[in-house]
């Protein structure tokens, strides 16, 4: 490839985020999850609702606890057919610890919520809140599951494969086949769906991972935040991305590059490769505890069903007289 037409320049600001209400986001995100539920999957409104409670109740989880450690310019967000997400950042390190509570704060409220209502279910014989609990445990601890990006996934990860780059790949590989091959045997399309675009997400890893491997050969630190780059360094991985980018191939010699919205992209760009630094404040032995607290939530789930299953037969014997929910 011939030498890019681009010249030194001092380190540009990071473009600003827009400051859009949080609240519309999630609201709107909602109601869009809520009608594609409705009108391609069920339309059995009480279910609707329960879990989009259950996804919501499963987020304030995470953002809550992202809260409390100073996260910022936080979100939330209902996908159509796949969940919901929080997003957001830290404008300094991370800490392994941090991130593992983060993880575990959706999943864990949840599974105790749903256990809770499903025992008091069966207890007073309340169908609904057996449904309402098996709902909250299922959907929590299904999201428990060592696939990425499961909270199960990315808390295997975190623990044992973090800033191990190739065994990344392999695990993001491995879920997105896991997935597909989940998808073909509950014929479920958007399943399979899924796991073809976490297979477009194992592509795009593997083109960062080369990247990484250039500025690994020519020196340069990449597990560091935006501020800390200097001059000379930006440019110097704004090189590296430029030629490992096909459509740089076509923006380069357009008027395009001179522009400050070129500097915008590049910025966001150079940013997108850095890894912000993670504190490493987990002793094998906190590793090994966390471990046994994933584990112990599907013990936990599975032998409250497993052994309430006499009286469980008994509530939807009542389910042949009840109206359908």
């Amino acid at each position: 490839m011939s030498e890019m037409n681009i010249n030194y320049q001092d380190k540009p600001a990071l473009p600003e985020k827009e400051n859009n209400s949080s609240f519309v986001k999630t609201f709107l995100s909602v109601v869009l999850f809520a009608v594609l539920f409705y009108y391609f999957i069920s339309d059995n409104i009480l279910l609707i609702g329960l879990i989009v409670l259950v996804l919501f109740v499963h987020e304030i989880g995470h953002y809550l606890m992202m809260k409390r450690y100073k996260y910022e310019n936080m979100s939330m967000i209902f996908v159509p057919f796949l969940g919901a997400m929080v997003q957001g950042k830290k404008s300094t390190a991370y800490s392994q610890l941090e991130r593992a509570n983060v993880i575990l704060a959706g999943p864990l409220p949840g599974i105790l919520i749903g256990i809770s209502l499903f025992l008091a279910g069966l207890y007073y014989q309340e169908i609904y809140l057996v449904y309402t609990g098996t709902l909250f445990a299922i959907i929590n601890i299904l999201n428990l599951i060592p696939l990425d990006p499961l909270d199960g996934g990315q808390l295997l990860y975190l623990l044992y494969f973090d800033r191990k780059d190739m065994l990344r790949l392999y695990f993001l590989l491995g879920s997105s086949l896991s997935i597909i091959g989940l998808g073909i045997y509950f014929n479920n399309y958007i399943v399979i769906a899924f796991g073809f675009l976490l297979g477009v997400r194992v592509r795009a890893y593997q083109k960062m991972l080369n990247i990484h491997n250039e500025l690994k050969a020519a020196g340069i630190n990449y597990v560091r935040t935006y501020d800390s780059l200097t001059a000379s360094e930006f440019n110097a991985i704004k090189r590296i991305i430029l030629e490992n980018s096909a459509l740089a191939k076509k923006m380069v010699d357009t008027d395009f590059v001179a522009t400050a919205e070129f500097d915008e992209v590049m910025a966001s760009e150079v940013n997108s490769v850095l890894e912000v630094p993670v504190v490493e404040d987990m002793s094998m032995t906190k590793k090994i505890l966390y471990t046994l607290i994933w584990l112990a939530c599907f013990g936990v789930v599975i032998w409250t069903f497993y052994s309430n299953i006499p009286k469980l037969i008994e509530i939807l014997e009542i389910l042949k007289d009840a109206p359908e929910v």
